[in-house]
């Protein structure tokens, strides 16, 4: 079979590289980038990726199939939907789980991985993002990145989402700082990944950086028992341990907002636990879980509907069923399983954790386990970071409906950049 790229293949893969590497860097800082970039490449994948999906393994296929799993728990909760307005808003989170078989298709046609495509773009971005970050924070005195507009006078992510994608880009850049073979180029993305570190650092995100230290134990761990390095690799790894977790303590020492931010934290929490229902960060979290939970028991199978979760919770309140004072909760749960359950119930969690978490999880796994041979290094790379990412993802999501805000363009195309750089998703001639 001939792997040659045809001219067309050729073209196709440079405006789709083109398109993700604008899309990782600008997203951060320019509104628009989040939704318009993505909606192109979702039209390139429309025009071609039909043209793949017989290059699409069983493996890859399976990976859909979970993708289509969690699609479906969305329609199926209308059954007991009122507000189709919102309904109809929230349905634009889930029709990309949808679509997404088209980009699969587009990546195993292309035969070329775009992972490297990814890796570079991540370290810019990551450059960008501390650029915006110290501007916001040094600059203009505020105490946070991602409040309001920053260099130039663009504005892009807000504060959680800036800081997401900032530890995301960390771990993407610290992951193939320990598999880099050169020194030099070790440095350069160690520092690229301490840029965005930085970054992700000074949006003050409390539950991205628990997520990042999930998954930055992930990283350490996948790459000293399942890779086997060699005692001078090791030597590298304990570096790049060393230097994240100095950056770490040198920042949250010269920070007086994280001292009061993790100080206000503690008296939140202990003022819930004593009876205080005002909302406030901690206190308004925790109540609007709990009120999730009891949507829950009313909609156990299907849940309320992902129009009506809302409305439930603000008539639990008017009814006293749910104790609270203060502002009126969020749209979102600020919980990503929380969200699931009061929204679609036992089926949406269920899809959740198996489409979103355990199929890719899984695919990882056998990916680092084919790549351990230094043959494919970028395979290796995606397998590592794609392990990674999904630990981020999952500790994130304790804390944050990502799922349901806008960076989710950016995470889903990034997973599927790393799923298709991985050796077992395209078919071979020895089939699977």
């Amino acid at each position: 079979m001939d792997e040659t790229p045809t001219t067309t293949q050729r073209v196709v893969f440079l405006l789709f590289a083109a398109l993700l590497a604008g899309h990782l860097v600008l997203t951060p800082v320019v509104e628009s980038a989040a939704t318009h970039l993505p909606a192109l490449m979702l039209l390139l994948s429309l025009a071609f990726g039909w043209r793949g999906f017989g290059q699409l393994s069983r493996a890859a296929w399976l990976l859909y199939g979970g993708f289509l799993l969690y699609f479906l728990a969305a329609p199926l909760s209308l059954l007991n939907n009122q507000d189709w307005s919102f309904a109809g808003w929230r349905f634009e989170r889930y029709y990309p789980f949808l679509l997404i078989v088209f980009t699969m298709g587009l990546l195993a046609w292309l035969r070329r991985s775009l992972v490297p495509v990814l890796v570079w773009s991540s370290l810019v971005a990551a450059l960008v993002m501390a650029l915006h970050a110290g501007y916001e924070v040094q600059v203009l005195g505020h105490e946070r990145a991602g409040l309001e507009k920053g260099a130039f006078g663009l504005l892009g992510l807000y504060v959680n989402n800036f800081g997401h994608v900032a530890y995301f880009y960390a771990v993407i850049l610290l992951a193939t700082t320990l598999l880099m073979p050169r020194t030099g180029l070790r440095l350069l993305f160690l520092t690229g990944g301490l840029l965005a570190f930085y970054a992700g650092f000074a949006s003050g995100t409390r539950g991205a950086l628990l997520g990042f230290v999930a998954a930055f134990g992930t990283l350490m761990g996948m790459y000293l028992w399942r890779l086997a390095p060699s005692r001078r690799e090791v030597r590298v790894a304990v570096t790049v341990m060393a230097a994240v977790v100095l950056l770490g303590i040198l920042l949250f020492s010269l920070s007086s907002f994280w001292h009061h931010y993790v100080k206000s934290g503690v008296e939140q929490l202990a003022r819930y636990e004593a009876g205080d229902v005002h909302f406030n960060t901690v206190a308004g979290r925790l109540l609007m879980w709990k009120g999730s939970m009891m949507i829950w028991h009313d909609h156990p199978l299907i849940g309320t509907g992902i129009g009506d979760a809302y409305h439930d919770l603000k008539a639990m309140i008017a009814s006293s069923r749910l104790a609270w004072e203060g502002r009126e909760p969020t749209f979102t749960m600020h919980n990503i399983y929380m969200e699931a359950v009061a929204t679609t119930g036992a089926v949406g969690l269920a899809t959740l954790l198996l489409g979103i978490f355990v199929l890719p999880a899984r695919h990882f796994l056998q990916a680092l386990n084919a790549t351990t041979a230094k043959d494919d290094l970028w395979g290796r790379v995606a397998a590592l970071a794609g392990l990674g990412a999904l630990t981020l993802h999952a500790v994130f999501g304790l804390t944050q409906s990502w799922l349901s805000l806008r960076a989710l363009p950016l995470l889903l195309v990034t997973l599927i950049v790393l799923l298709a750089g991985t050796p077992q998703f395209r078919r071979t001639d020895r089939g699977g």
